[in-house]
């Protein structure tokens, strides 16, 4: 038997080895054989009356329907799957369009839930030609950006910094403010009359 695995594997005109019938102990151990050559290996047929097995390569592995042909103990014709395949999937998309459509009936008017909230038609245009801005007080995002460009907002910083008073100096409001507590603190002092100077003149008349 290893030298039959071994001849088909360094066979390049084979396709398939059938091997004659044998027990389950005998299908087991070519199985393994089998498994270790790489090959891929079936068996077919009634126990105990002529199941065998079928040897093929890895790279010719039969397909679903030629292993569904050979369980059967029919022989596997390509071209009638293949052609059985398409008038399986066009009678199917025939069944699939022949099939009345379910007619959907929503359960409410989902039109009259909008009329609710936005009216008929002509409360609908004087909605959509309210200005938002005006009425609720929403400023857009256009009218949020600043559209100077960075030289408008250097220069108007420059003459912000030149207008602002030099550290130290007194600003008009505390020079005021300082000259009214000056006063304030005058008017509240006591007054005090003036000494009477005696008169440098002491001569008699």
């Amino acid at each position: 038997m290893d030298l039959k695995i071994n001849k088909f594997c360094q066979s390049d005109e084979t396709t398939k080895l059938e091997l004659e019938p044998m027990n389950q102990v005998e299908r087991s151990a070519v199985h393994e054989i089998a498994d270790i050559a790489g090959l891929v290996s079936f068996a077919f047929g009634e126990e105990d009356v002529n199941r065998h097995l079928i040897i093929w390569k890895k790279e010719q592995a039969p397909c679903d329907a030629e292993l569904a042909a050979l369980r059967a103990g029919v022989p596997y014709d390509p071209a009638a799957v293949a052609a059985a395949a398409e008038a399986a999937k066009q009678s199917a998309s025939a069944t699939r369009l022949a099939r009345p459509k379910p007619e959907i009936a929503p359960n409410s008017d989902y039109m009259n839930k909008y009329k609710k909230i936005i009216g008929n038609e002509t409360e609908e245009k004087v909605a959509l030609s309210v200005d938002g801005t005006k009425v609720f007080g929403c400023v857009p995002v256009s009218l949020k950006r600043d559209s100077r460009s960075i030289e408008v907002a250097m220069d108007e910083i420059r003459s912000r910094k030149k207008s602002r008073p030099a550290d130290g100096a007194p600003t008009p409001s505390s020079t005021s403010a300082s000259t009214a507590v000056a006063a304030a603190s005058a008017s509240d002092a006591p007054t005090q009359p003036n000494p009477v100077q005696p008169s440098a003149d002491t001569g008699s008349p």
